[in-house]
């Protein structure tokens, strides 16, 4: 079944509520994004859209956003997602990695790319905008907006036209990883969403709202599908959390699903003396960041005693796996990090490196590029850790990472897709200027989140300016995993008969030199 068609039917039983508010202020009723998704479809099939058609959605969180994507996959389509923050060279080489027929893009885009600088300056405020991709015969674009919308509305009672779709065809393709040469797209299935989203509302049904705050493209969707108002955040992490706590602070936001380290970023800004959060804000989903018990405490005495709070473990590949409350995650006493009960239909087992492998109605299809995920096989999800026995059901602890990842606000970083780029990076009179190069994360109490730390030796005889340095490394890493610090290290320490960078010994050493630690027992690495 289309998911589309689901998704329409649920805008059309909501009426005339508001569905969406976004940041400017700006709203539509679940009635009228319903028509708005509607016109569009229209619009799209008269332009030649086909079943099939992958196309990239280049728009911020909001209405556009949801319409593009909706319309795109009632057309048989895929949208293509992939965030800009990792810099040109990455974004393009993911895209062309999907093969798009299409780019649907926002007027804001198109006026960033044509103002000379204006990229390079939102940038340097967190605020990533994707290079505008040209419109060729095999690359259509079209622009999409309120105002477009609005223009090609549907009638009050027309209905949508969906493309009679197999469930097992892609809906989605989200790039996470992978290196520029071999860029990994997650492909997402019709059948995939729909159960990712019943998991979604088994899990807000024990905590019922009306306002949704959403931080993510993919949170907007859900809390539609929820029948809630979406509440949107847009911008960079000091803007995002004023937003969030203006609208915890003003009751008008009954729920969010946000990160450990925006809620620091929300009470650095609030202070030492704040005052509790009000009981209107009846429910907190934390992921995408481990959710340590010492943040759990500190949210917990700023929070209403009767907001629920609920951290959820998942990924790309399989949205939700496990859910954990804050009472169950604070009364464990065991080794590692108690993440929680699986979710409805997950299975998960470890294989004999420890790794986890988990079985899920919502996983994936397979990764651009390669053959599909063959049923039934499972997904290493890259965590160690090992299934334990909760109050009669099978729960997850984690023990630490299987892979070189370090997630920071939000983002994976893989450094591996970007060390060979650091290494021949080259200073003014085109010579390289690192012999080696090395990204590590370590943990930070502060914020709550990991900081990422280049460890770099010099080529010999080469004298290298640090704050050139850091110019220059951006061009590789953007702004996403651009270095909080740079540490030079001369020689490097190496492990092993291959002489492999030696990264435990390059954590303990930027943890000394910075102050920090080298992460939360349950995120140590080998």
């Amino acid at each position: 079944m289309n998911l589309a068609s689901r998704f329409v039917d649920l805008l059309g039983a909501q009426g005339r509520r508001i569905a969406i508010r976004e940041p400017g202020g700006r709203t539509v009723t679940y009635d009228a994004l319903r028509r708005q998704i509607i016109g569009l479809i229209a619009d799209l099939k008269r332009r030649g859209f086909k079943r099939g058609d992958p196309a990239v959605i280049q728009a911020p969180n909001g209405i556009a956003f949801v319409a593009a994507t909706v319309a795109v996959a009632a057309l048989g389509g895929s949208s293509v997602m992939c965030e800009p923050g990792l810099g040109d060279d990455i974004y393009r080489a993911r895209i062309a990695a999907a093969h798009p027929k299409w780019v649907i893009v926002h007027p804001i885009v198109a006026w960033a790319n044509r103002i000379p600088g204006a990229r390079r300056l939102l940038a340097r405020r967190e605020v990533f905008v994707p290079p505008l991709l040209p419109d060729t015969a095999d690359l259509r674009r079209v622009m999409v907006s309120a105002k477009t919308l609005a223009r090609i509305e549907a009638a009050p009672h027309e209905a949508a036209y969906v493309e009679d779709v197999a469930g097992t065809d892609d809906v989605s393709i989200i790039f996470t990883g992978g290196t520029t040469s071999s860029p990994k797209g997650v492909r997402l299935s019709h059948d995939a969403v729909v159960k990712a989203m019943a998991n979604i509302a088994a899990i807000a049904v024990r905590n019922p709202g009306r306002t949704f705050i959403a931080d993510t493209p993919q949170q907007t969707l859900y809390g539609l599908a929820l029948g809630q108002e979406v509440l949107v955040t847009r911008g960079r992490i000091e803007r995002r959390a004023a937003m969030v706590r203006g609208l915890i602070e003003a009751n008008q936001a009954d729920s969010y699903f946000g990160s450990p380290f925006l809620w620091m970023e929300m009470m650095q800004q609030a202070g030492a003396g704040r005052s509790r959060l009000p009981a209107s804000l009846k429910a907190v989903f934390l992921g995408g960041a481990p959710v340590t018990p010492e943040f759990l405490r500190t949210l917990r005495d700023w929070l209403h005693p009767d907001t629920a709070v609920m951290a959820i473990y998942g990924m790309t590949e399989a949205a939700a796996v496990a859910i954990a409350t804050a009472e169950e995650k604070l009364a464990w006493t065991g080794e590692g990090d108690f993440v929680g009960r699986l979710m409805p239909g997950v299975t998960a087992t470890t294989d004999e490196s420890g790794e986890i492998v988990i079985d899920s109605p919502s996983l994936f299809t397979g990764y651009t590029g390669q053959p599909d995920r063959p049923p039934g096989g499972g997904f290493a999800t890259g965590d160690l850790g090992r299934v334990v026995d909760h109050n009669g059901a099978p729960a997850l602890v984690l023990l630490g990472r299987a892979k070189d990842m370090i997630i920071r606000a939000g983002v994976n970083i893989y450094p591996a897709t970007l060390e060979a780029g650091l290494r021949a990076v080259t200073g003014s009179d085109g010579r390289r200027l690192l012999r080696d190069a090395a990204l590590v994360g370590l943990w930070d109490d502060r914020t709550q989140d990991e900081v990422v730390v280049l460890c770099w030796q010099p080529m010999a005889d080469t004298i290298v300016d640090e704050a050139q340095l850091a110019r220059r490394i951006e061009t590789v890493t953007g702004g996403d995993a651009r270095p909080d610090f740079l540490l030079k290290v001369d020689p490097m320490p190496v492990t092993g008969r291959q002489n492999k960078v030696d990264k435990v010994a390059l954590r303990a050493m930027a943890a000394a030199r910075f102050g920090l630690g080298q992460a939360p027992r349950h995120m140590n690495r080998a």
